[in-house]
């Protein structure tokens, strides 16, 4: 599947510059963490104003070049069912290998080919991620994250651990809620991040809406995080919200 074409920088909205920790101490405790659940919500627009994710008719195409080399002719048929079976193209390669030969007709190696060419896509990102400390105005991570994040019908918050350094760990959705919210305790994330040995957070969540810009609830959940963060000896990298095509910084907005 060629995707050079089609993948291109999102269009950031104040994006911080590169940052990390600059000195670190042992003795974190999770026993003073909030135990209430922090709420991130877009109240930025009306429900008339929901976001409506659209796939580019070049997806189409793209699906019906790599379902070719198992389908031949049929591919384009193929690339039809899939899509109308599973509404886009993200839900397509996410789909488990038997839904896919299922939808295709018993096709197995046509599915298997699909499969193969997600976990390319993913490696190929995952690799950039671990070139270097993570970064939250480099453009191949706002790239992935774009493309991780958008389209998504529902507030997901993101989470990507790196260590003391910024170098990256481990990348965990931590919180999948409705079109306008999602919610996570604080136990969660930092639980998290102690068992990883992880020392930074990049925080990242979506606004379906299409809005990229913090509501007061993001505000307030993550001043709440960072306050906390801090007395766990943790870095907050910053917090990424991807609405639409852009990605806004709420560090380099100063909303913390």
């Amino acid at each position: 599947m060629d995707t050079s074409r089609r993948i291109r920088p999102a269009a950031v909205t104040d994006v911080a510059p590169c940052a990390c920790a600059q000195s670190r101490h042992v003795g974190m405790d999770l026993r003073g963490s909030h135990e209430g659940a922090l709420v991130f919500a877009d109240h930025s627009s009306s429900h008339r104003n929901t976001f409506a994710f659209e796939e580019d008719c070049s997806q189409t195409k793209d699906l019906t070049r790599l379902l070719r080399i198992a389908l031949g002719d049929e591919a384009p048929a193929a690339a039809e069912r899939l899509l109308q079976e599973l509404a886009s193209l993200r839900n397509v390669v996410n789909a488990d290998i038997e839904r896919l030969t299922s939808i295709l007709n018993g096709q197995r190696l046509a599915a298997q080919l699909v499969v193969a060419a997600k976990d390319l896509i993913e490696a190929s990102f995952t690799e950039a991620l671990t070139d270097g400390p993570i970064c939250a105005s480099d453009k191949h991570l706002l790239t992935y994250l774009g493309r991780r994040m958008k389209g998504r019908r529902q507030e997901t918050l993101l989470a990507l651990f790196a260590d003391q350094n910024c170098h990256f760990i481990r990348e965990e959705e931590l919180g999948i809620g409705s079109a306008w919210s999602v919610a996570v305790r604080p136990r969660t994330l930092f639980g998290r991040a102690l068992a990883l040995d992880a020392r930074s957070i990049l925080l990242v969540h979506n606004h379906p809406s299409g809005e990229a810009r913090a509501s007061e609830s993001d505000i307030n959940s993550t001043r709440h995080l960072v306050q906390q963060a801090k007395q766990l000896d943790i870095f907050i990298i910053d917090h990424l919200i991807v609405g639409g095509s852009q990605i806004y910084s709420m560090k380099k907005g100063r909303n913390w």
